[in-house]
């Protein structure tokens, strides 16, 4: 089982109360398994609302990448 720590980037309406803009969740997925679809990498998050559920890696970045485009926002 991987473990990592990431960051909401989507803004999209239909996740609102659900997942927030800028937040941190610790994502799980297992990488012998990992839930795939067509379209991509499915990570395991405790929503907003305390609910265990798979979302779209898309919706994502990573910690370290968040914090590399916050710094990149002040130096540019």
């Amino acid at each position: 089982m991987i473990n990592e720590k990431i960051v909401c980037i989507t803004k999209d309406d239909y996740y609102i109360g659900t997942l927030t803009y800028g937040k941190i969740y610790d994502a799980t997925w297992d990488e012998t398994e990992p839930v795939y679809s067509s379209t991509g990498l499915y990570f395991t998050i405790t929503n907003d609302i305390g609910i265990k559920a798979e979302y779209h890696d898309s919706h994502f970045i990573t910690l370290k990448k968040w914090r590399q485009k916050q710094l990149n926002k002040i130096i540019d």
